[in-house]
């Protein structure tokens, strides 16, 4: 009997069973594709508090109840990426296929379903652990600047304040400043402050460079004298940075130990006003 009422569940929802069955994927493919896919998309269909007490690291909170409201309310602000790649779980193998159905029914096609989390064989994470984590936007540097150098967190090691300017190559206002950023951080280097840029358009959908973008972006640092270090996002930047970014230029601040320092700036500024709004960070650290 209960397996008829899944059979019939499943119809209603206006997915196959056979089709349900083909988009299953094991706790080990689940794995596999997080490390693979920087940006791939972790939906925990759980209520609140069990997605707070510990989910898969990356995981967003949509409680199956309020999917589908959810995600159209992100459709209608312009979302458009419909191969996106999303991985549902819930309580259940039904919450997982209830949830393809919305998610198909709205225009999704790669989709896939984990099933529950009873058995991850991965870390797991709670609300209050990752927030700490993403607090520390800089931690864990593994990546290059736009010449092939290697990157790691020496490049935070000594100074007091670094300044992250999240930038594009399609950026007039990004460039406008670059010049007046060159010179802070020529002034502000004996006391211990830095600028770096962060380059948001030069990596495909899987950060893969772009050496057309690559090469641009050198000519536009050349070009206006913005000689301090750009970085290309690796996948905890993708993920801790640029995910939130909504627009450039964006520029926020790390200590040493690349925990954020105040809040984010949106907006170019002139040398005035970045001068004055470094003072007042430096003034809130510890």
């Amino acid at each position: 009997m209960k397996k008829l009422l899944v059979f019939v569940l499943v119809l209603a929802l206006g997915i196959c069973p056979a089709l349900a069955e083909e988009r299953m994927i094991t706790p080990e493919e689940t794995l596999q594709r997080m490390a693979e896919n920087p940006i791939l998309n972790l939906f925990d269909l759980r209520a609140a508090e069990k997605f707070d007490e510990a989910h898969l690291p990356g995981s967003v909170n949509f409680p199956l109840d309020m999917l589908e409201a959810s995600i159209q309310a992100i459709l209608d602000e312009g979302f458009s990426y419909m191969e996106a790649e999303i991985i549902v779980y819930g309580d259940s193998a039904e919450d997982g296929n209830a949830a393809m159905a919305i998610l198909n029914r709205l225009g999704f096609e790669n989709v896939w379903n984990l099933g529950t989390i009873e058995n991850w064989p991965g870390e797991m994470i709670s609300t209050e652990a990752e927030m700490q984590e993403y607090m520390r936007l800089m931690g864990n540097l593994d990546t290059v600047d736009i010449y092939g150098n290697k990157i790691d967190d020496s490049l935070l090691a000594g100074y007091k304040l670094t300044m992250v300017n999240v930038w594009a190559t399609y950026c007039n206002p990004c460039i406008s400043e670059m010049p007046e950023l060159a010179k802070l951080n020529r002034d502000w280097q004996e006391k211990g402050v830095q600028i770096i840029g962060l380059l948001s358009d030069a990596a495909d959908n899987v950060l893969n460079p772009i050496a057309s973008k690559v090469d641009l972006a050198k000519d536009i640092a050349e070009a206006t004298g913005a000689d301090y270090p750009h970085l290309m996002p690796s996948m905890e930047l993708h993920q801790k940075v640029l995910s939130q970014v909504s627009a450039v230029p964006t520029t926020f601040f790390v200590d040493e130990t690349g925990m954020m320092v105040g809040y984010a700036h949106m907006g170019s500024k002139d040398y005035a006003a970045w001068n004055q709004i470094i003072e007042e960070t430096l003034a809130l650290l510890p």
